[in-house]
């Protein structure tokens, strides 16, 4: 049983990995696809080193998964920063040296003549510094990465986005996971081995064992699960564009106007209205204005037209003039062409169904 969820696991790994990697070629992609790849081989070699001949004949590789949990959190603090829209800096690829030292210093001891077996390296004081230092170094990144989602959180709320947060919060969440993984390890190989007896410590090795291939293979899952939830994940371009006035200047301006013209005109609730003709009536070139959605405010122009569409149709689900429109008509007086439309942008920016809201806001009354 166990044997095949270490295999499942592994295999699961190195799929998604490819997958992300083939679906869409982009630098953003190439980090969480080696992220799995890496999880892959972490969890390839603990499979060799537990139920194959190679644990006799080949231990030397039993450092790696030590290198590995150096590399993952590194990798997903840099797809992390890239889907936040962040650039990843030159100075911060130094964040790769502990897992290198690992796997030199790994490399010279198996190479010395301290090593006989796996178990020479196994609670030796090489596997413990490596584990401590596993420990820590999966805390300070858990705190990065806490950190860039409290400053992105702020940011999303402020541009009326909070269906963006879904996935940057489970890489939070899966974050704290690897702290907590490397810290049961952590108990059991400096405090559990030296004061249990063997009975007892065969049992909560199994049980760690099971819990870190069992979180292993749910994020796999999740990542099925988003996929699948929302492609956009996967586009290759970053979920959240932060605001920069030193790179839009004029931002603040265009923004001001456009917000202007749309509460005077209500042009956003003609159904054939197009990129083109908005830009016409702010009185800017077409380019200007995709700058202005895509760079400045985060958003395709559909985004921010479909937004402003569904706060209009809020307004006349609340309305109690409104109550004998039907849903349909509501939908079109709020600018979307069909009712199939309004339905999918509806529940993306409330949650609810336009019934479901309607039923939901006469229920406050």
């Amino acid at each position: 049983m166990k044997e095949a969820i270490f295999t499942w696991a592994f295999i699961q790994s190195f799929l998604v990995g490819a997958i992300i990697f083939f679906v869409k070629r982009a630098k953003i992609n190439t980090y969480l696809s080696l992220l799995f790849i890496s999880i892959g081989f972490k969890i390839l070699t603990q499979y060799l080193m537990r139920f194959t001949p190679l644990r006799e004949t080949f231990p030397e590789i039993i450092f790696l998964p030590d290198v590995f949990d150096l590399i993952e959190p590194v990798l997903l603090f840099f797809y992390f920063k890239s889907i936040c829209g962040k650039n990843i800096d030159r100075s911060q690829y130094l964040f790769f040296l502990p897992a290198i030292i690992v796997l030199i210093s790994g490399t010279i001891y198996v190479l010395s003549g301290n090593f006989n077996s796996m178990f020479s390296y196994i609670h030796s004081s090489l596997h413990l510094t490596n584990l401590t230092t596993i420990l820590i170094w999966k805390i300070g990144f858990f705190y990065k990465i806490f950190y860039e989602f409290k400053n992105i959180k702020s940011e999303v709320l402020k541009q009326k986005q909070q269906n963006l947060l879904s996935w940057p919060k489970i890489l939070t969440i899966f974050m704290g996971f690897t702290v907590f993984v490397a810290l049961i390890l952590w108990i059991y190989h400096i405090l559990i081995v030296p004061n249990f007896n063997v009975e007892t410590k065969e049992y909560i090795r199994i049980s760690f064992e099971m819990i870190f291939i069992l979180f292993n293979c749910s994020i796999i899952l999740i990542t099925g699960y988003f996929f699948l939830r929302n492609p956009k994940i996967f586009s290759g371009i970053p979920l959240i564009k932060t605001v920069d006035e030193k790179d839009f200047p004029e931002g603040k301006y265009y923004v001001e106007k456009l917000d202007k013209l749309l509460a005077e005109t209500n042009i956003h609730l003609e159904t054939d209205l197009n990129e083109k003709k908005l830009a016409e009536k702010l009185e800017i070139q077409p380019y200007l204005l995709s700058r202005l959605l895509n760079d400045y405010l985060g958003k395709s122009f559909s985004e921010f037209i479909n937004e402003k569409r569904v706060i209009h149709a809020k307004g006349l689900l609340q309305n109690e003039s409104s109550k004998k429109l039907t849903i349909f008509s509501i939908g079109v007086d709020s600018g979307f062409n069909s009712e199939s439309v309004f339905y999918v942008n509806f529940k993306k920016h409330t949650g609810f169904t336009p019934a479901q809201y309607r039923k939901h806001y006469n229920k406050k009354d």
